[in-house]
Formats: structure tokens, sequence, C-alpha cells
């Protein structure tokens, strides 16, 4: 039996892999969480926000959704969504990326952490 993917399920695997193709994955990941962790606690944002930072950072245009997918992973975003037409969606907004012809970004609340032992 093979397992059905939805178009969800393929986009994260390809956020997934851009990510693995960078020449140091661990540093794109810590740049990005710099960058993400310096944000206040439910600030709204996205890669179009923190873009200058993620350019200064020289973290390419290709891996910056999965960046944002493994932020959330580790708790420091979170998506935002909504519901239309009776579908829960997630909130997006036009990327202001000077190649990205408006496609869609994601839209983030940045959490709030609690010291460990709290």
């Amino acid at each position: 039996m093979t397992a059905t993917l939805t178009p969800r399920d393929l986009k994260r695997a390809g956020q997934q892999a851009s990510v693995y193709h960078l020449d140091s994955r661990e540093a794109r990941e810590a740049a990005t969480e710099a960058i993400v962790t310096a944000l206040p606690a439910g600030m709204v944002v996205s890669v179009n926000v923190i873009r200058p930072e993620l350019d200064a950072a020289n973290i390419p245009n290709r891996s910056r959704g999965g960046l944002m997918v493994i932020m959330c992973s580790r708790g420091h975003l979170e998506p935002i969504w909504t519901t239309f037409r009776g579908l829960d969606v997630p909130v997006t907004e036009p990327s202001t990326g000077p190649s990205a012809h408006s496609a869609p970004v994601r839209v983030y609340i940045r959490t709030a952490h609690l010291p460990e032992g709290s």
C-alpha cells in the first residue's frame, strides 16, 4: 500500500529539501534562528518582514520557506490560520521579493518562550 501525499505534504517536503541543498545548513538555520528570536513575542511576521535581515545573512530565497517551517518546529513561530468557506487555511500575503511575482508567503506570529524549568 502506498501513502497518498497531499499538496501540503509535497510542499513541506520541497521546502525541507531546499534547506538541505545549502552549503552550510546549520549556519543558515542558526542565522535564521537569531533573526527570528530577536523579534518581540506576539509580532506578526512573514518572510517579507525579515527580508532585509535574511538578505544580509545571505539566506537564499529558495530556502526561506523551509527555514520558517523549521522555526515553527522549534517553537519560535506559529502559523496563523483563518477559515475560508468552511476550511482552515493558512494566512498568506503577497511576496515582496523582486523575483517572486507576488507569490503567497505564509504569515506567522512570534511565540513567547518560558525559561527552562518554569
